[in-house]
């Protein structure tokens, strides 16, 4: 069913119930790719990053990535992780909430979780869900990747949802080019966007490499710190994005729904007064 609204929880529930695109088909390809390119992402991991990002394929973790193909078969019908096909930036809003949220995650951070820049001209505040998404689903998301209750009142401008980045890295962030993977209580970052880039989101100057380099949170005493499940939650939209099948981008109502008007933003949008006063991301350098 296509939902034209999400203002319920009973809504959300109605936008995730997802099918395939053929109900008589008894599987769906999820993830293709080049076996070099699986394992640039896996790393030392092996298999055990397909385990971790397909939900548990029937594989040995410690097995290394062959050209082959893995099923993962289940007795029950699972719901599908949706998509978020987010091709741009929200407009500018003169609501409060989206400056209060900007204004919260700076602070707690101070600086970029990847370069460790401080600039506030060179800083801003990224959504690690988009704020199109709404309240409802916010809340539903949070509850479904963190395996906890959420905080009474949890709005999408919760600092929860944000991290503090770096201009350059903000885009490729958004975009689901760049991602913290969760791992062993901090996080690794991915570089999905193909550029080799290096922790300041450029690829003009080769090191310090952003594929791989480990970061923990900047503040990591503060209890409005994005838990670990907001972080998954974006990784695998980053994995969708660069090795999702056709199939899978077929299967009924796969797509998080999105409200279509102008949105609520942080100041980070192209068109809005944010304070960076630069028209490109690599500006500042």
């Amino acid at each position: 069913m296509m939902c034209t609204s999400v203002s319920s929880a009973t809504d959300v529930a109605q936008t995730y119930a997802t099918s395939l695109p053929n109900p008589a088909q008894q599987y769906l390809d999820l993830l293709e790719g080049k076996l070099s390119d699986f394992q640039y992402f896996a790393g030392g991991e092996r298999s055990q990053w397909l385990i971790d990002v397909a939900h548990g394929f029937l594989v040995n973790p410690n097995d290394p990535l062959r050209a082959w193909i893995y099923e993962y078969r289940v007795a029950a019908p699972i719901r599908l992780t949706k998509i978020s096909d987010r091709q741009d930036k929200s407009a500018t809003s003169r609501s409060n909430a989206p400056q209060t949220m900007r204004t919260r995650v700076l602070g707690r951070d101070g600086l970029c979780w990847i370069s460790r820049e401080t600039g506030p001209r060179t800083i801003k505040s990224s959504h690690i869900c988009p704020k199109r998404m709404g309240d409802e689903q916010g809340r539903f998301l949070y509850e479904e990747f963190t395996n906890m209750p959420s905080p009474a009142g949890l709005s999408i401008f919760h600092p929860i949802f944000g991290v503090t980045l770096f201009t350059a890295l903000d885009a490729y962030f958004d975009f689901y080019e760049v991602a913290l993977k969760p791992t062993n209580g901090d996080y690794v970052v991915h570089d999905f966007s193909g550029k080799n880039l290096n922790i300041y989101g450029v690829n003009t100057v080769p090191t310090p490499v952003l594929h791989g380099h480990q970061v923990s949170p900047p503040n990591p005493a503060s209890d409005i710190n994005p838990p670990a499940g907001l972080f998954w939650w974006h990784y695998l939209q980053c994995v969708i994005v660069k090795f999702g099948c056709l199939g899978y981008r077929d299967a009924q109502n796969i797509f998080h729904y999105e409200k279509p008007m102008r949105m609520e933003d942080d100041l980070d949008d192209d068109n809005d007064n944010d304070d960076d006063g630069f028209l490109w991301p690599t500006a500042q350098l």
